[in-house]
C-alpha cells in the first residue's frame, strides 16, 4: 500500500532542497560538503561566520595554491573560474613522487 503525496507535503521537500536541506541520497558531491545551512526562514547560523574567520586569520599561513583555492570557495566564485592561478612552478616546488611499500 503506498500513500500519494499531498501539493503541501511536495512543496515543503522541495523548499528544503532548494535551502540546500535534504535526508540524504544526494549524488555527485565535489570536494568537501558545505556545512549544514539553515532551515528556511530561519538566519545564518553564527558558527559560519565564525569559521570563516578563523581560516582567514590563518589564511597568510598556507601555500600559495591553497590560499587561492580557500579565496574561491569563501568569495564563491570558485565555480566561475574569475581567479588566475599561476602557472606551475612559480612559487611552489614540484611535487615529488610518493614511495610505495611492496
Amino acid at each position: 500500500m503506498s500513500e500519494e503525496k499531498d501539493q503541501a507535503t511536495m512543496a515543503e521537500e522541495q523548499a528544503m532542497l532548494d535551502a540546500g536541506q535534504h535526508h540524504g541520497g544526494v549524488e555527485e558531491i565535489e570536494g568537501v560538503p558545505p556545512q549544514l545551512s539553515a532551515s528556511p526562514g530561519m538566519p545564518e547560523r553564527k558558527a559560519v561566520g565564525r569559521r570563516r574567520a578563523r581560516v582567514r586569520e590563518i589564511l597568510h599561513t598556507l601555500p600559495k595554491n591553497a590560499q587561492a583555492a580557500i579565496i574561491d570557495d569563501l568569495e564563491g566564485t570558485h565555480k566561475f573560474g574569475v581567479h588566475e592561478f599561476p602557472a606551475a612552478g612559480d612559487d611552489e616546488p614540484p611535487t615529488g613522487r610518493i614511495p610505495t611499500i611492496q
